[in-house]
C-alpha cells in the first residue's frame, strides 16, 4: 500500500507553469495604478503566495492601495491570463499514476478558486482531480495554511494519510500547520534555500521523482 490515500496538489508552479500570464497580469495591474512594474526576474517571486501580500512585502504598498491593485491583476487574468499557462512536462503521466492506484487527488491553491476550476478544466487536470479548493474572493481565505484547512475538512481526510506536494515555502509551512506532510518540488518557482529550511518531509526533483516518493511503500 502506498504511504498516503490522499495528495493535495498545489497548482502555479506544480501542476502548470503560469509565469506568463502572471507576470503579464501584475505589469498590467501596476501600469494601470501608475507604478511602474520590477524587471520579470523580480516578479516570479510574487508566484504563489498570497498576491495582496506580494503588493505589500514587495511594493511597499498599503492594504488599500494593494486590494485596488489586485482588482486591477484580476481584470487581466479573468481575460487572458489565466490561460497564459502551460502544463509541467509529464504531470498529467504522473497524476494518472496516482489515480491508477485510488489515491484521491485534489487541487489546494492560494488562487482564488473559481479561477483554478477554470485551468483544471482547460488543461485536463479535472479527468484527474476530484475537488478544486482555492483562495476566496474576499481573501478571508487566502493563506496556504487556510485553504490546506479547508480541502482537509472538505474531504474529511485524516492528516496522517495526506500529503501536500508544492513548490513554495508557503505550501510547507501550511501542511506543517496542518499536521500533514509536504513534498517541495524544486522545479516550480520557490527558491530551493527556501524549502530546505521548510524542511519538507521530502525535496523531489521532478514530477517523477515525487510520484515514486508517494508510491514508496
Amino acid at each position: 500500500m502506498p504511504r498516503y490515500n490522499t495528495v493535495l496538489f498545489d497548482l502555479d508552479g506544480t501542476l502548470t507553469f503560469s509565469h506568463t500570464g502572471i507576470i503579464a497580469s501584475i505589469q498590467y495591474a501596476l501600469r494601470k495604478a501608475g507604478i511602474t512594474p520590477p524587471p520579470e526576474s523580480e516578479l516570479i517571486s510574487y508566484i504563489g503566495p498570497s498576491l495582496l501580500d506580494s503588493f505589500q512585502n514587495h511594493l511597499g504598498l498599503s492594504l488599500e492601495e494593494a486590494q485596488t491593485v489586485l482588482l486591477y491583476y484580476r481584470e487581466y487574468f479573468a481575460d487572458k491570463g489565466m490561460l497564459q499557462n502551460e502544463l509541467v512536462p509529464g504531470i498529467l503521466d504522473v497524476l494518472e499514476s496516482l489515480q491508477r492506484e485510488a489515491l484521491r487527488l485534489f487541487i489546494a491553491t492560494a488562487k482564488p478558486e473559481p479561477y483554478a476550476k477554470i485551468i483544471a478544466d482547460h488543461f485536463g487536470l479535472s479527468r484527474y482531480i476530484l475537488q478544486v479548493f482555492g483562495a476566496s474572493f474576499d481573501e478571508s481565505r487566502s493563506a496556504k495554511s487556510l485553504v490546506i484547512a479547508y480541502a482537509l475538512n472538505e474531504t474529511a481526510t485524516a492528516p496522517n494519510q495526506c500529503v501536500m506536494v508544492g513548490d513554495h515555502a508557503q505550501d510547507v509551512l501550511g501542511a506543517q500547520a496542518n499536521k500533514i506532510d509536504c513534498i517541495a518540488v524544486a522545479y516550480g518557482y520557490g527558491a530551493a534555500d527556501e524549502l530546505r529550511a521548510a524542511n519538507p518531509i521530502y525535496l523531489a526533483q521532478s514530477p517523477q521523482d515525487a510520484l515514486r516518493f508517494i508510491l514508496a511503500k
